[in-house]
């Protein structure tokens, strides 16, 4: 429902679904279907490439995917769910379900909709750094043994 290049990154071979996925839409021009990248250098390669960053987990906590794009200053969509939201602060573009996505990958790419892309890595620097989540840690285990 969009001619705007979409690169997706995932295990195709892992399930049955994974395998119709790919057979359903490697045939069109515009969508890239690339196997799982475990290598961190490569994948941040290929995410900084990228004018956005769509983040379709539905549960979870605090997603490394989701933060590792946000320090990129990607600008960011999601699935809404509170998991995200509160990973983003609120502050990302959220969708429910594929119509709105739809709607909102037609935005970007009439420049209709405002890049989210600098907030979202102030928001990634100033909540996920290893110092900060660390220390919470240490607070916690401090706390709980009575150091």
């Amino acid at each position: 429902k969009t001619k705007q290049k979409i690169v997706i990154v995932g295990n195709w071979n892992n399930s049955l679904y994974g395998k119709k996925v790919r057979e359903k839409y490697s045939s069109f021009s515009y969508i890239y279907l690339l196997d799982p990248i475990y290598e961190s250098g490569r994948l941040a390669l290929l995410r900084s490439n990228c004018k956005s960053y769509i983040h379709g987990h539905t549960v979870g906590g605090t997603n490394p995917s989701l933060v590792e794009a946000m320090n990129l200053g990607l600008d960011v969509i999601c699935h809404e769910n509170k998991f995200n939201k509160y990973t983003t602060d609120n502050k990302a573009i959220y969708f429910k379900n594929s119509e709105e996505l739809v709607d909102i990958i037609n935005l970007t790419l009439s420049c209709k909709r405002n890049s989210n892309g600098k907030e979202m890595s102030l928001i990634a620097k100033e909540r996920y750094t290893w110092e900060k989540i660390s220390n919470s840690y240490y607070e916690i285990i401090k706390r709980t043994i009575d150091l």
